[in-house]
């Protein structure tokens, strides 16, 4: 599940960055129940929509053995 969950950070990171984000460069926290996840980086994030972005939500599910992840940030409306 935290694998899946950062791959899915980066993901979403570094087409922001173009760079690479480390393992060790976020942070996350999980909540069972809601099945979501947020992720605090550890370093400098993206500019999106105007502002910057230091953490990065995300949902997860585990359906007949497989995890999925998913992060998505909102641009400018």
């Amino acid at each position: 599940m935290l694998f899946s969950a950062k791959e899915a950070v980066f993901k979403a990171w570094y087409p922001l960055q173009r760079r690479e984000l480390g393992f060790n460069e976020a942070e996350l926290e999980f909540d069972p129940e809601a099945h979501t996840f947020s992720a605090r980086l550890l370093v400098s994030g993206p500019h999106v929509g105007g502002r910057r972005h230091d953490t990065f939500s995300g949902r997860w599910t585990v359906e007949q053995g497989f995890v999925l992840t998913a992060v998505a940030l909102t641009g400018p409306h």
